[in-house]
């Protein structure tokens, strides 16, 4: 990563590794995910994707750790859904 604000997942080479590893392990996928929105979580508002978007994929995400009862992953989750849901 060349800068500090510039997003790793912008890698395209990244992003297949990722699809790849959703198809074959989602549970990994999604734990991979999370900590890379844990550990940067201005890429969340930075990404060029729409804020609706953003919603949809943590809310599948906030599901997940529900069901999975990681209520400190669900915390986390609802506090930057809140944040998008004040920006939409």
């Amino acid at each position: 990563m060349e800068g500090a604000d510039e997003n790793p997942l912008d890698d395209e080479r990244l992003k297949a590794d990722l699809y790849a590893m959703s198809e074959e392990n989602p549970e990994r996928f999604m734990t991979e995910i999370l900590q890379v929105l844990k550990r940067f979580p201005q890429f969340i508002f930075t990404d060029n994707a729409p804020v609706e978007n953003k919603i949809a994929a943590l809310t599948r995400m906030l599901k997940h750790y529900e069901k999975t009862e990681e209520f400190e992953e669900c915390q986390f989750l609802h506090s930057q859904l809140a944040k998008l849901n004040e920006i939409k």
